[in-house]
């Protein structure tokens, strides 16, 4: 991997798997590399929140792909998983033995 240029930080961002597909398929587009779109994307963004003029930098509009639902069986509802206590066993008296 190249070393990033003096002046850039790091930051590590969590996607879910179809935002990072959508994020590769434009990038690819673009003949850019994911990275290089993100900050596009950010700086835009953020020129707009403060009123500055955005910069021409997003894809043209495509079709979105048809979303397809995961497959789940009838009646089976997503739940958070209980917490679970843990188990600790009484010790058990200690016979004394005599002799």
């Amino acid at each position: 991997m190249a070393k990033a240029p003096e002046n850039m930080v790091l930051r590590t961002v969590y996607f879910p798997k179809a935002l990072d597909n959508r994020l590769r398929d434009v990038a690819f587009r673009l003949d850019v590399s994911k990275g290089e779109y993100i900050r596009r994307v950010v700086e835009e963004a953020l020129d707009n929140i403060g009123g500055k003029p955005a910069r021409a930098v997003a894809a043209p509009k495509a079709a979105k792909p048809a979303k397809v639902a995961a497959a789940k069986p009838a009646g089976v509802v997503a739940r958070k998983p209980k917490a679970v206590e843990p188990v600790v066993e009484a010790a058990s008296p200690r016979v004394a033995s005599g002799g």
